[in-house]
């Protein structure tokens, strides 16, 4: 119960900073030569997720991310190409889950690191 509490505080505030556009927020991953980036921002209408993979694979992708229950969903990029990832903000990390999104060469995924650390 007190990690839902704790986990609802925290998605509360970062919703809040809607109303005074907020600055982007930045979660990293690494290990070993491998890194996964998500930055999330505030748009007008909601927000906006850039995630970047790198090391041996390399990848990158941007798109609108409407939050709901505490989770926000990426379906489509900036170029309206199917993407399907979740991104849940946490008190102390992020989960990153990749559902589906073929923008990325065969032998990646965007959450082969799926916890994030606040930078």
């Amino acid at each position: 119960m007190g990690r839902i509490l704790v986990a609802g505080l925290f998605v509360a505030a970062l919703m809040a900073g809607e109303a005074q556009s907020a600055p982007a927020r930045t979660y990293v991953a690494k290990q070993g030569g491998e890194t996964v980036q998500v930055e999330v921002t505030q748009t007008g209408g909601g927000w906006h997720l850039t995630v970047t993979r790198s090391g041996a694979c390399q990848a990158k992708v941007s798109g609108p991310a409407p939050m709901s229950g505490g989770i926000m969903h990426m379906t489509k990029d900036d170029e309206g190409r199917a993407c399907e990832l979740e991104f849940t903000p946490k008190e102390h990390f992020a989960e990153f889950i990749e559902d589906s999104c073929p923008l990325h060469p065969d032998n990646c995924r965007f959450d082969d690191l799926p916890i994030l650390q606040p930078k």
